[in-house]
């Protein structure tokens, strides 16, 4: 049901050991679009992304020429690419000292992204992007209790769901996230599905390392109209109509589907 429900973009979001005896029901949504750019990349051709250990690689680099709105403070520069209706965009971010880019993504907040929407003006760029597929899957039980405090629907002593299950000790088990998504010439796809999986019995605690990236390597934007997203960036969905943030992400080496589990 969800790798049709999504295009076949996402599949095995539910594991064999997932499911045990004591489960008794899975509920899962999903979202899929597709939005076309507003300008048309041409076909990409080869060209070099820098990598923060300082190695390159070679990657697949749209380009086109055309006007883009554009703005930038002191820690970043900031370019909109819109989709055909305006009603979705894709921010890309570069941050001016990437050795900053950790510092940068903790400290952004929608009140600074929309100053940099708000700010941006229109101007000529040359655009270079290379094609990526970014790909995460999000654990939300530590989430919905730490951060909703939404504490009791996992507790099976707690747990309160008569309204579904009359069963003793019916509760929530595990939440999953999983998003996909693909850019090109063409524009964004993206695919989404949050599987909730409910059993009954104790609840399992599993524990999940936390990560974090370094950039060492500051590096300087080009001067000249370009705006070449040839090294790390983050990248931000927005849906402009709404005025609310879709998805954010963060793209080391677009040869490697960008995955954290």
């Amino acid at each position: 049901m969800i790798y049709e429900q999504t295009k076949q973009q996402i599949k095995d979001i539910i594991k064999d050991n997932d499911i045990n005896s004591y489960t008794r029901l899975i509920i899962a949504n999903t979202l899929y679009f597709k939005a076309n750019w507003k300008y048309k990349f041409n076909k990409a051709k080869e060209d070099l992304f820098y990598l923060i250990d300082g190695r390159t690689v070679k990657v697949k680099m749209m380009y086109q020429k055309n006007n883009f709105r554009y703005s930038e403070n002191d820690k970043v520069v900031f370019l909109e690419l819109p989709s055909v209706d305006e009603q979705i965009s894709m921010y890309i971010i570069l941050p001016k000292d990437m050795s900053k880019i950790e510092k940068i993504e903790k400290e952004l907040n929608k009140e600074e992204l929309v100053s940099l929407i708000r700010s941006a003006k229109k101007r000529k760029l040359s655009v270079y992007l290379p094609y990526f597929r970014f790909e995460k899957t999000m654990y939300l039980e530590d989430i919905l209790r730490s951060k909703m405090k939404i504490r009791a629907a996992f507790s099976y002593s707690s747990a309160n769901f008569k309204g579904i299950s009359s069963e003793k000790y019916f509760h929530m088990l595990n939440v999953k996230r999983k998003g996909v998504i693909n850019v090109n010439e063409e524009g964004i796809e993206v695919a989404c599905s949050t599987p909730v999986i409910m059993n009954i019995g104790s609840t399992l605690i599993s524990a999940y390392a936390s990560w974090a990236l370094v950039f060492p390597v500051p590096l300087e934007l080009s001067k000249d109209n370009i705006f070449k997203v040839d090294r790390p960036f983050i990248f931000i969905i927005y849906h402009n109509k709404v005025g609310c943030i879709l998805f954010v992400g963060k793209v080391l080496n677009p040869t490697k589907i960008t995955t954290k589990n």
